[in-house]
């Protein structure tokens, strides 16, 4: 959803002015939180939810909540299973005047209208929350893995790249893409992968991903979406979509801040999008619990751990989990640390160690 389109919702209803629409645009940025998450940090609204009820008020449209929501069989047959992932449709409820669905992106009417064209039908806007109507496409229609073939069904030569400059913007801001770049990023992450390989080819595309030193290949796309997903991530990642012979740097920290809600932690939980030992050196603050699962084979536990120690950043009794890869020898400990559980399954070593002395 785009998030200058939403803050300037609240802007034109006298919820915010410009002067914080700029500060949240830049928090977003830096933080790769949500606007909804930010908005209500600044207690704007009470609950980043709260931004769906607003929206459709602006939209002249019904909000539902959707947390008990069980179609029908008939219902979900109304919108095939690809289209339905393509564009982020749920069918909500039909009758003689077409079908209301709610989106995950309600603020996009170019998505409605191909909506409507791919479905031949009369369609109703609903607004709900995002994440609802993501889990529900999810639930009703199958998970994750599913995803990404039915929305390469859909894809498979139904996208053309025209190649200016200015096309290409819009075909990576396109949904499809977008929804594609994203299930990509979400399968990595899921399985813990440490790099992700965007390969085009003159006549193939590849998608790989490492985990634990193995390149693992995802379904291939169609040849002819190479440019606009790779003009996707370079935009996800705030870098120039039209340089392609220099190397760039940026990064993309939206994939984890997503699932701050999954874990019930909008309100608690921040994604910060520096190196551990950077966050480390300029923490104040001390942990009672600490995960510490790097990319393996970059020898990064054992500096981690020093800092934590050297800083103090850890109570005595407090738990550090671990995860490396079984290859690798068991990490140094600092003076006090304990092991307390340890076990090994498909590659991957996972170490509990308990901290019983905080050294002076």
């Amino acid at each position: 959803m785009d998030n200058n389109q939403l803050l300037d919702i609240f802007v034109s209803r006298g919820m915010i002015d410009g002067a914080l629409k700029a500060d949240i645009l830049s928090e977003i940025e830096n933080s790769g939180k949500e606007a909804a998450e930010i908005l209500a940090d600044y207690q704007v609204i009470s609950s980043r939810d709260d931004i769906w009820p607003i929206i459709a008020q602006e939209l002249g449209a019904q909000y539902v909540d959707l947390s008990e929501f069980e179609p029908p069989e008939a219902l979900l047959s109304l919108i095939p299973v690809g289209i339905a992932r393509l564009h982020g449709a749920l069918p909500v409820s039909f009758d003689d005047g077409g079908i209301s669905v709610a989106l995950t992106d309600p603020l996009n009417p170019q998505i409605l209208e191909d909506l409507r064209f791919a479905v031949g039908k009369e369609l109703t806007l609903i607004v709900a929350a995002d994440h609802l109507v993501e889990e529900k496409i999810n639930e009703l229609y199958g998970g994750e893995e599913k995803a990404m073939d039915d929305i390469l069904s859909q894809l498979d030569g139904g996208l053309s790249f025209k190649g200016g400059e200015a096309e290409m913007e819009d075909e990576a801001n396109s949904a499809p893409i977008m929804r594609y770049v994203d299930l990509v990023l979400y399968q990595a992450i899921k399985e813990k992968a440490s790099d992700i390989h965007f390969e085009p080819f003159e006549n193939e595309f590849k998608i790989r991903y490492r985990v634990d030193g193995s390149l693992y290949e995802m379904s291939p796309p169609p040849v002819h979406l190479a440019l606009p997903v790779i003009s996707r991530v370079k935009v996800m990642a705030n870098m120039n979509i039209a340089e392609r012979r220099i190397p760039q740097d940026g990064r993309i920290v939206k994939q984890v801040g997503d699932h701050l809600h999954t874990l019930n932690a909008n309100n608690r939980g921040t994604c910060t999008p520096v190196s551990a030992q950077q966050f480390l050196e300029a923490s104040t603050d001390s942990f009672d619990i600490v995960f510490i699962d790097p990319p393996f084979h970059q020898q990064l536990v054992e500096p981690v751990c020093a800092i934590l120690a050297r800083r103090q950043l850890v109570r005595k009794g407090a738990m550090i989990y671990v995860e490396t890869s079984t290859a690798e020898p068991s990490p140094r400990l600092p003076a006090g640390w304990n092991p307390h559980r340890e076990k090994a399954s498909g590659g991957v070593a996972y170490r509990l160690f308990s901290v019983d002395q905080i050294a002076d």
